[in-house]
């Protein structure tokens, strides 16, 4: 039997969701990462995708001045990076250097991707659309990179998915789950 749940809690009921690191950069090329478990494919062709940011990010502001961004597919060892990369902010805090990520040069966007990361996929803005307390960005893919030992046109079982459960909570596919 099911007991009401408060309203605050749905997306929660959609969880756990596989977790992004969104690396931006502004017009003077300081790159950034954030963290972002509100994504999905929207279209095959043309192919795009689509996250959930708050405006008042400081990710979002990059994304308005650059209009590219890179989306980088960690594992679950990179938790403990993912959450601190979700709770900083890129204002103030260098989250390559306090991670200890490596920026690799994107094949068609401004922004690095992540070397740590099994996969990563380069986007330009394709639309913004502000819906209640998010907007939803709308990317077109342009280019995309994965780890030949991991990705065969998906994710071999050597993948360790980075799932997001709640707050500081992470979990993989083994249903191992560690707080952060």
């Amino acid at each position: 039997m099911k007991s009401e749940a408060p309203l605050s809690d749905y997306p929660y009921m959609l969880h756990p969701r596989n977790t992004v690191l969104i690396t931006t950069c502004g017009a003077a090329g300081k790159p950034n990462i954030i963290t972002i478990a509100w994504i999905t494919p929207i279209s095959a062709a043309p192919p795009l995708l689509g996250f959930a940011i708050r405006k008042s990010r400081h990710s979002f502001k990059l994304l308005e001045e650059n209009g590219e961004f890179v989306v980088n597919v960690p594992e679950f060892s990179l938790a403990p990076q993912s959450a601190f990369c979700g709770r900083e902010s890129g204002k103030s805090v260098d989250k390559f250097a306090g991670c200890k990520l490596t920026t690799e040069k994107s094949a068609k966007v401004a922004p690095p991707t992540i070397g740590e990361c099994a996969a990563a996929i380069e986007c330009k803005v394709h639309k913004m659309i502000e819906v209640g307390d998010h907007v939803l960005v709308v990317g077109e893919v342009v280019g995309a990179s994965a780890d030949s030992k991991k990705f065969e046109g998906f994710f071999n079982s050597s993948f360790r998915p980075l799932l997001h459960v709640k707050g500081n909570v992470f979990t993989t596919s083994s249903g191992e789950e560690k707080e952060f």
